[in-house]
């Protein structure tokens, strides 16, 4: 969405700083998903059935989860700093057609 907003050399620039502030912490969360994801799913295949754990599994993954949405969330935020109102405006409107589309899709997709 950054490319439709006519970011400045000085904004790309700020952008891109903010993406390598994060990176390395993004990288670890995203590695900590999958390996956590990996176990839930081992957790599932176990037989006899484990309840605790599996609940064990799924309440670590949707822990890294919501880590991993915040970190998302303070680079959107640290991002947003950046922009124009304008273009404020522009990416407002960007996402809330980008929404609109997936929903469009996802309607067609049930009723086939």
């Amino acid at each position: 969405m950054l490319q439709e907003l006519n970011l400045t050399d000085a904004q790309r620039e700020q952008v891109r700083e903010i993406r390598d502030r994060y990176q390395e912490q993004t990288r670890t969360l995203t590695r900590r998903l999958g390996d956590l994801a990996a176990k839930q799913r081992q957790a599932i295949e176990t037989l006899p059935v484990n309840e605790t754990l599996i609940t064990s599994a799924t309440q670590d993954m949707t822990q890294a989860e919501v880590e991993l949405a915040v970190q998302e969330a303070r680079i959107n935020a640290d991002i947003w700093s950046v922009l124009s109102p304008e273009q404020q405006a522009k990416a407002t409107k960007l996402r809330a057609e980008r929404k609109a589309e997936m929903e469009q899709r996802r309607q067609e997709r049930r009723t086939q």
